[in-house]
């Protein structure tokens, strides 16, 4: 559907060209809208007008147009005035590239190279409408004019004004082969709409990246600050090993003090070093005397050791071995402290 320059009286005051209020240019505009709705990319709109509308910043078409840019898909500009010549077609093309005001309120934005068609019939020499292609999709064969923007491999193409003209035409024979080499290239992707359709998705995929990455640097973190807080931290056979091995000098300590008591010393029998004052072995080797509590405990032991006929020494070698061993045995590993070939000791008995 190709619109050409309707006249469509406006009401006065109705300057703004992006909110129109005369009625009849708001429902042709609504109807153009209901179409798209309707057949979506089945329909094509077109506008072809003339060059002075632009110039003049004036008519209905200009609103028309700014209302349906986005789904127009040819906007052609023709200066009848001119000689139609390379500057001329470039000149139309530079209009519609890189926009205009109108009114000085609403500036008119530019179109889309892809969007902009140069007009030609069958009255026009295809010569230079050969040398303006060039220069507008690639800065060559240019005159006094050059394409604004620079070139631009998405170039819309040409509208024919007769169907005619494509029957054996130079249309057909040399402008068809021109258009057809022209390489296709989107000089046009970087736009804003295409910058924020690509840039949100990677932003988002790149603060995922980064939340991921701070994680495992701290978990990593985390694990090394225990690695070190870990090495000050005896071993868990170490520690047990510690652990025994104090029992077998407070076992050592209990021992001597029985000892002791049960030989009638004084005090009891010393290992190798003296305890540390106020340790535990300390506390247990240390003589009490006849107010010890345990005093009565071992003279009624004495009385019926001495009754029995069994001896100090045979007493103290059996709880000897019943004591635990210092070494803590694995468990595929047997310990000679535990299962010992030994015999038992011997009792002598007292007639």
């Amino acid at each position: 559907m190709v619109i050409e320059s309707p006249d469509l009286p406006l009401d006065d005051g109705d300057a703004d060209i992006g909110n129109p209020t005369t009625p009849t240019l708001v429902n042709f505009i609504a109807a153009m809208e209901s179409f798209k709705i309707k057949y979506g990319d089945g329909i094509v709109f077109g506008f072809r007008l003339r060059t002075v509308t632009l110039q003049e910043e004036r008519g209905a078409i200009l609103a028309i147009i700014y209302a349906l840019r986005e789904d127009s898909t040819i906007v052609c500009a023709l200066d009848h005035a001119s000689t139609l010549d390379t500057d001329a077609w470039v000149n139309d093309n530079n209009l519609l590239r890189g926009g205009f005001p109108v009114n000085d309120q609403t500036p008119f934005p530019p179109f889309d190279n892809h969007q902009i068609v140069l007009f030609t019939n069958d009255q026009s020499d295809v010569s230079p409408l050969q040398s303006a292609i060039d220069c507008i999709t690639g800065v060559v064969r240019c005159n006094n004019i050059y394409p604004f923007g620079g070139p631009s491999g998405r170039f819309g193409g040409v509208l024919l004004g007769s169907a005619n003209e494509t029957i054996n035409a130079p249309i057909r024979t040399a402008l068809r082969l021109q258009l057809d080499q022209i390489k296709t290239q989107d000089d046009d992707f970087w736009k804003p709409k295409t910058i924020a359709a690509v840039a949100v998705p990677t932003a988002v995929v790149f603060c995922a990246i980064i939340a991921v990455a701070v994680v495992w640097l701290r978990r990593r973190h985390q694990r090394r600050r225990r690695g070190h807080l870990g090495s000050d931290i005896q071993p868990y056979g170490t520690s047990a090993l510690t652990v025994h091995a104090s029992s077998d000098r407070t076992g050592d300590a209990k021992l001597a003090r029985l000892e002791g008591a049960l030989k009638g010393d004084t005090l009891p029998l010393l290992t190798a070093a003296p305890p540390t004052p106020g340790s535990t072995e300390a506390t247990i080797a240390e003589p009490r005397g006849l107010h010890d509590p345990e005093h009565p405990r071992i003279v009624a032991l004495q009385t019926e050791m001495s009754r029995v006929g069994f001896s100090v020494d045979a007493l103290l070698a059996s709880l000897s071995r019943l004591r635990t061993p210092a070494v803590i045995p694995t468990p595929d590993a047997e310990s000679d402290e535990i299962r010992s070939d030994a015999p038992p000791p011997t009792y002598g008995t007292s007639s």
